[in-house]
């Protein structure tokens, strides 16, 4: 199979040659390290709420920082052996938190400037940060290889699927394409809808006109 992909390639014109560049490729290297430093972070915040429900009445919130968890870890004294297995477990996972938001902060800044070379103005848009940017900017690379909005829509997976049957008209949400991509625009969605935008006020015309209410995914 590749060698015939190939041999098609090789006899047809017009094709896109395909470049690398240098600072897309940092990009996404950097914004997948940032992606799994966020999933570290809520491993260890995870396993250290766990421990916060049996030290500590009513346990711990969920959007919870090292210094708040060890300001409620201070709180106990457990005597027994378990107890204190506990929260010399807990105060481990404090301190890989410290950590791991340290790198959280450098990797922040390592994409703000990199997005910043770039000339890009991604990071003006509301609910664009420097990881969506990043992940904007390395995943796609030159939107031009994209002939059309239709196609670059299909290869995100924002383009519905017409779902329609008999008379009634309908579409779904496609789970295909990079859901990367998919997930950044999705965030940016969200936030638009939130905040006063133009995003909210384009979504708000398009309810007066008739347009079915769109829904974020899972709901």
């Amino acid at each position: 199979m590749p060698g015939s992909v190939a041999v098609v390639a090789l006899r047809t014109e017009g094709l896109r040659q395909v470049v690398t560049d240098d600072t897309t490729v940092a990009l996404r290297l950097l914004v997948d390290r940032r992606d799994q430093l966020g999933r570290a972070r809520t491993d260890v915040v995870s396993r250290l709420h766990h421990l916060l429900l049996e030290l500590v009445p009513g346990g711990a919130k969920k959007d919870l920082s090292a210094q708040q968890a060890r300001a409620l870890l201070g709180t106990v004294r457990p005597r027994d052996v378990v107890g204190k297995t506990r929260r010399r477990l807990a105060s481990e996972l404090i301190g890989e938190l410290v950590v791991i938001d340290k790198k959280i902060k450098t990797a922040k800044q390592e994409l703000t400037d990199l997005v910043a070379s770039t000339g890009s103005r991604l990071m003006d848009l509301t609910g664009i940060g420097p990881s969506g940017a990043a992940r904007l900017l390395g995943d796609i690379g030159d939107i031009h290889r994209f002939p059309s909005r239709a196609h670059f829509a299909s290869w995100n997976g924002t383009a519905p699927i017409d779902a329609s049957s008999g008379d009634q008209n309908r579409h779904r949400l496609s789970r295909a394409g990079n859901r990367r991509i998919n997930r950044a625009l999705h965030i940016m969605a969200i936030v638009q809808l939130r905040r006063d935008t133009e995003g909210r006020r384009y979504y708000r015309r398009r309810l007066a006109a008739g347009k079915p209410r769109w829904r974020p995914y899972g709901h």
